[in-house]
């Protein structure tokens, strides 16, 4: 299993994590100052209410740009390892366009954003009937 080796495997996917977290604080950003804050944001809703919008919007969009960051992010994290040096901007994207590829980063990114945004939610905005600093 991944857990305990996970200690292995850590340093390998830091890149990953940074470019990701980059990318969807980013975007995260930009949303919350364009609608007017988190409040503003998650009244965005569909199905009468019952899924939020801009969760799943935004996790897509970060998974299907945050390939992008990944050599910047690698050349960073390890600078002394050049393996992504003759990886471009024309081969990520022609890998990253692939019509399997696209589907499983956007279906993905999607899930994603909608669980972090269900979790989240309630810490950020409160809950009705409890009392919220």
């Amino acid at each position: 299993t991944l857990v305990p080796n996970a200690f292995y495997y850590a340093p390998v996917l830091l890149p990953f994590a940074l470019g990701n977290g980059v990318v969807a604080g980013s975007l995260y950003l930009a949303a919350d100052v364009l609608a007017g804050g988190p409040k503003a944001l998650a009244q965005h809703r569909l199905f009468n209410g019952l899924v939020p919008l801009f969760g799943p919007a935004l996790g897509a969009t970060t998974a299907m740009l945050v390939p992008y960051t990944y050599p910047l992010c690698w050349g960073f994290v390890f600078p002394w390892d050049d393996s992504f040096q003759d990886l471009t901007m024309k081969t990520i994207f022609n890998v990253s366009t692939h019509p399997f590829v696209s589907s499983c980063l956007s279906f993905t990114g999607l899930a994603a954003g909608l669980v972090i945004h269900k979790m989240l939610e309630p810490v950020i905005l409160g809950l009705s009937g409890w009392s919220w600093p």
